[in-house]
């Protein structure tokens, strides 16, 4: 979040959370594995998008995050800038991301 505040141009960031499953198709030997924290599948839960100074810290977006009512194990986060003094458009939030 620092590091988008201190952009010359405008940031707007986007936050997908996953969370990690076992597929249907799995082995014994992955399902061992998953057992033990290792190995799964990444599956899109919701997905946010913020000016920067619309958070104060991480633990307040986990905070809000809890508002959907899901948990998540992985959140990635990608930076988009704007242009000539101006933020891109916000997206409204969504409880399931599109695949």
């Amino acid at each position: 979040m620092r590091a988008a505040q201190q952009q010359s141009e405008p940031q707007r960031l986007l936050f997908v959370f996953a969370d990690v499953e076992l597929p249907a198709e799995s082995t014994p030997e992955q399902r061992a594995r998953f057992q033990a924290g290792e190995g799964g599948a990444l599956i899109p839960l919701m997905s946010v998008d913020k000016k920067p100074e619309e958070l104060d810290t991480f633990a307040g977006l986990v905070e809000e995050s809890r508002q959907f009512g899901r948990d998540w194990a992985i959140v990635f986060v990608a930076g988009l800038s704007g242009r000539g003094g101006r933020a891109r458009r916000a997206r409204k939030p969504t409880s399931r991301c599109s695949t």
